[in-house]
């Protein structure tokens, strides 16, 4: 599981503590919906029904599957939560230092596509999602953390604490900003894991990093990330790191991974190429207000960011 941390500026202890308790079982629920490490979770449950048929969803389920598609779709497939079968084939590969087999990838990657996560309203009014391929596998480790911390944020809200910030797992998700100050400041890692000079003031907005700082293997003397192309159905090569700001977790978080696979993919022609899907996707996606991209080139630690006033 991800550490999480909350904090809050409260009227008193017990304020403080009904919030925040209030705000971890909230985690907790989200954890029992969202996980696909916990074969019991809801989220696994689904993958077990044949291929086709709907399947009714809890609507904390049916929210954050809406969302991914959308993103999905934003991204050109960069971010696809379809893409459990190849995470599951590659988490060996970093214990054991093997790739996985050939054969085992080319059939895992015909199980991966966000077009065949179909959510819906049932007459009934309830929600649905119909997986159109067989034996697909839902992964929503690209924004899971993000969302679950825009409802922890919800709830403190919901319990007077809208001075807040949740950390989880370094999603970082912002209330109102502390008492007279502009915003919570976080400051930023670097692709080696330690800490950045960089600096984010965030308040009602969001901020997530994704890269291969923590996980990692080398095989055949390359370097190969933990996060899947979704598009080849191959890790991300080299050392890439990326933090997103956008207005909500969600957003920051599965954005992360999405540039992720951007800046994998085109690190050789950076940062023309980062420049044209900045200019992109900034117009497409407002809900993305900042994109920091930090990568190695000929031993060489390069950075590119673009940061709107929006």
């Amino acid at each position: 599981g991800s550490r999480a941390e909350v904090t809050v500026y409260a009227p008193d202890e017990a304020t403080a503590i009904r919030g925040v308790r209030a705000a971890f079982d909230r985690l907790r629920s989200l954890d029992a919906v969202m996980s696909d490490y916990r074969p019991e979770s809801e989220l696994m449950l689904i993958c077990d029904q044949p291929a086709g048929r709907p399947v009714e969803i809890s609507d904390d389920l049916a929210r954050v599957l809406a969302r991914a598609t959308e993103i999905s779709r934003q991204s050109e497939g960069c971010f696809d939560i379809t893409v459990g079968p190849i995470v599951r084939l590659w988490r060996p590969a970093f214990a054991s230092g093997v790739r996985p087999d050939a054969d085992a990838v080319r059939d895992a990657a015909e199980r991966v596509s966000w077009r065949a996560v179909d959510v819906q309203m049932n007459a009934a009014g309830a929600a649905t999602v119909t997986l159109k391929r067989p034996d697909m596998r839902l992964d929503l480790g690209g924004i899971g953390k993000g969302f679950a911390a825009d409802e922890a944020v919800r709830v403190l809200d919901d319990h007077g604490l809208r001075r807040c910030l949740v950390d989880l797992g370094g999603d970082v998700v912002a209330g109102d900003a502390p008492p007279d100050d502009d915003g919570w400041r976080v400051r930023l890692v670097d692709a080696d894991g330690s800490s950045s000079s960089s600096v984010v003031t965030l308040a009602r907005s969001a901020v997530a990093t994704s890269g291969d700082q923590y996980r990692s293997v080398v095989i055949g003397g390359e370097r190969y990330s933990h996060i899947v192309d979704p598009r080849t159905c191959e890790p991300v090569r080299g050392r890439v790191l990326v933090t997103v700001t956008a207005r909500d977790g969600a957003t920051a978080d599965a954005w992360a991974s999405a540039w992720s696979v951007f800046a994998g993919a085109m690190v050789s022609d950076a940062p023309a190429a980062l420049d044209g899907e900045w200019s992109g996707y900034s117009a497409e996606v407002p809900e993305v207000t900042g994109v920091r991209v930090e990568w190695e080139s000929a031993g060489e630690v390069r950075v590119w960011s673009q940061w709107s006033d929006r």
